[in-house]
């Protein structure tokens, strides 16, 4: 139990607080409130001598303490020679050394000191000023822990967070390799499809286009039946040939240089044909011409006659000779057709 100490606890209302210790002056009663010194005459007074009064009334849960502190620096009683020594000077200068020596047993009583088990104690009290700690072993401090434990904290939230920021980038990269696997699967089933369609269109073309030939081919290319249509440049004569299913035989398709010299013979042969039908028609038009003049030349109506009995001549072998070309002009062309 302190000797000179009171403790209490404001309540918002109280203003009155008993003081229980003796003193000598009433400035040596030291009083905070909440860890704040107060001054007496305007934060407080003294009711009378074991009671102090505040002005205000101290906050609710504030700590009131109330303290006593004797003058340390100087002795309160100097004796004179020949003075006269009277009780109370003497309880007074006995009592300077008596209070001081209560109050440095309570600062003792109140401060960390060492239990019967050799550690530091602080009686259940706060510890208050102490510095953050430097070293592995320092005593931490409520800031430290708290500035700590929130960068702690920081720190494994920002590693949480790179965390889940590493998890949806490892969920999204199995999901895009799932895809890429399915894209993969896809490409090779199209491939693979396009393999066999290319194969497939290679093989109808190659059962159509036989390529060279030197001879009439009797099975396309791998050896099957001959389909109809089918295509082959003919390295003999030098001309396309095409298989006509219905007649199994295959056809000509462009002539050879023999036929087309053939052909370039009868060109040449219509063309004097034609001539001479050019020359008939001439000749049939002076006929008439000569026919004519006989109707209006009376004085040469001899020689009129005569000109016309020889042009009448002439008409009918022109006629003759026309009819000559028609039918020379059919076995021309059948002869051409049959080369």
């Amino acid at each position: 139990m302190a000797f000179a100490i009171n403790t209490y606890t404001g309540n918002g209302s109280l203003t009155s607080f008993s003081v229980s210790f003796p003193y000598i002056e009433q400035a040596h009663v030291i009083v905070t409130v909440g860890g704040v010194t107060k001054t007496l005459g305007s934060d407080y007074s003294f009711s009378n001598a074991s009671t102090i009064a505040f002005s205000s009334a101290p906050a609710n849960n504030a700590v009131i303490k109330f303290t006593r502190s004797t003058n340390r620096n100087a002795r309160l009683v100097d004796y004179q020679d020949g003075s006269t020594i009277t009780e109370a000077i003497l309880d007074q200068d006995g009592n300077q050394s008596f209070f001081m020596a209560q109050e440095a047993i309570d600062i003792t009583e109140n401060t960390i000191g060492l239990d019967g088990s050799d550690q530091w104690d602080a009686n259940n009290k706060k510890i208050v000023n102490v510095t953050d700690p430097t070293t592995a072993q320092g005593v931490s401090t409520k800031n430290y822990v708290d500035t700590k434990f929130a960068t702690d904290i920081n720190t494994v939230n920002t590693y949480k967070t790179a965390a889940e920021t590493a998890k949806t980038a490892a969920e999204t990269a199995e999901t895009n390799a799932e895809t890429a696997e399915a894209n993969a699967v896809t490409a090779k089933n199209a491939a693979q499809t396009a393999q066999t369609a290319a194969e497939t269109a290679l093989d109808l073309f190659d059962d159509r286009f036989l390529g060279v030939k030197s001879s009439n081919p009797t099975v396309d290319n791998d050896g099957n039946a001959l389909v109809d249509g089918a295509l082959y440049f003919s390295s003999a004569d030098n001309i396309m040939r095409v298989y006509d299913l219905g007649t199994t035989s295959w056809l000509q398709l462009t002539l050879t240089s023999a036929q087309q010299t053939k052909v370039d013979t009868v060109i040449t042969n219509l063309t004097a044909i034609q001539n001479a039908a050019t020359n008939a028609t001439n000749a049939a038009n002076s006929a008439t011409s000569a026919s004519n003049s006989a109707s209006t030349a009376t004085t040469k109506a001899s020689e009129a006659s005569t000109s016309a009995t020889n042009a009448a001549n002439s008409a009918t072998a022109a006629a003759n000779s026309a009819s000559s070309v028609t039918v020379t002009t059919g076995l021309v062309i059948a002869m051409s057709i049959a080369l």
